[in-house]
């Protein structure tokens, strides 16, 4: 009854410290081979395991599967950060397949796009939990997402936006950063 198998390379233990250990998803992968066959991607072709951990880069999804040879990729805590990483992640697994050097700039969003990205993330966090939910993770998300906004030089943004205390204080926040900041490089 089993459809797929998931496996995050490190152990409870480490929490969110240490390195993934692709070793460990490896052998997850071999005897899951072992028992049912090698995965395909076709019926009766054995079962997929999907590897999860320190996918935070577009390179480490193609890295991962091809050091482990899990069937695909999950991506956790990466996706916080940089919320474009799944189609750079696609692009550049794409590239590797092909032998072709790949370069993610052309498909890392400006910063214009960037702010849109936060708040389309804070309207929905909005409409589903409601203004209180959706100011404290707006806060985690600036912080993440801010290392990639204007090379990282948005502390004012990230302050602002930690410390509103209504949707229209971070409405303001990013509008304010934005007519100061986008574009003005």
């Amino acid at each position: 009854g089993v459809a797929a198998v998931t496996v995050h390379g490190r152990t409870t233990e480490q929490a969110f410290k240490g390195r993934c250990r692709l070793e460990g998803i490896r052998r997850v992968v071999e005897a899951v081979g072992e028992a049912t066959g090698a995965y395909t991607g076709k019926p009766g072709g054995g079962m997929p395991v999907i590897g999860n951990g320190d996918i935070t880069r577009p390179g480490d999804a193609a890295a991962m599967i091809e050091a482990t040879g899990c069937a695909g990729v999950m991506i956790g805590r990466g996706a916080f950060e940089m919320p474009w990483l799944f189609r750079t992640a696609w692009a550049a697994q794409k590239a590797r397949a092909a032998g072709e050097a790949f370069d993610p700039t052309p498909l890392e969003p400006d910063d214009d796009e960037k702010l849109d990205i936060l708040l389309r993330y804070f309207d929905r966090m909005r409409s589903l939990r409601g203004d209180r939910y959706a100011l404290h993770r707006v806060g985690h998300k600036i912080s993440r997402m801010g290392k990639h906004i204007n090379g990282s030089h948005c502390r004012p943004l990230k302050e602002a936006v930690r410390c509103a205390r209504t949707p229209e204080a971070v409405y303001g926040a990013v509008e304010r950063w934005r007519a100061e900041h986008v574009g003005a490089c």
